[in-house]
């Protein structure tokens, strides 16, 4: 298995990931440090296992346009 590309840290309590680390230190000391400035919240470090996307965009150009 790969190692992560990069993690985050997240709180379910309305703190949203803002900052992607790139290792799991960084993202463990940033973790501690919104725990030490929001007591009683809890902070998860996530690492990023994989991504999905889908690549095709169709468009389709409206004839007989009224204008």
């Amino acid at each position: 298995m790969n190692a992560p590309q990069f993690y985050v840290v997240w709180s379910p309590q309305g703190f949203a990931p803002k900052f992607r680390h790139g290792s799991e230190t960084s993202a463990e000391e940033e973790a501690k440090r919104l725990a030490r400035e929001n007591p009683g919240k809890k902070f998860h470090v996530l690492a990023h296992i994989g991504t999905a996307f889908k690549e095709e965009v169709t468009y389709s150009r409206v004839e007989n346009r009224p204008f």
